[in-house]
């Protein structure tokens, strides 16, 4: 049968442990600060020339860029043919349907901001 721990054991076991993660997240802390600061795109402080003028301290951080690029290629793929959503009748009688359905939604698509907005909202929020 196992000997119960006593309390200098199990406070062993603990810092042993505790330092163990110490050690293997010391490799890491720096990029993660340096990561989490990128992503909030905090800026360093304010430069200046050599007349003491100050210096354009712009970020853009290279996600925003990566995403920006995609959501133009995304976009461009998605409205490129005509119409964007096919509409296909089911019987004989619902070829008409389906082709004034077919015009009503290619209408919406491409005359209505509204829609392109929120697809561009949804897309940007879904690429990354």
């Amino acid at each position: 049968m196992a000997q119960p721990w006593d309390d200098t054991k199990a406070l062993k076991l603990v810092r042993d442990r505790f330092s163990m993660m110490q050690d293997f997240r010391s490799g890491y802390e720096a990029n993660w600060n340096s990561f989490y600061k990128l992503y909030r795109a905090k800026r360093a402080k304010t430069r200046t020339d050599k007349s003491g003028r100050r210096m354009s301290n712009l970020f853009i951080p290279k996600v925003f860029s990566y995403i920006e690029t995609e959501m133009a290629k995304i976009m461009d793929a998605f409205f490129a043919s005509r119409p964007v959503i096919a509409v296909q009748p089911r019987e004989q009688k619902d070829i008409e349907n389906a082709r004034i359905a077919e015009g009503l939604l290619d209408y919406q698509m491409f005359h209505i901001p509204f829609f392109e907005l929120k697809f561009s909202n949804f897309l940007r929020d879904h690429v990354a």
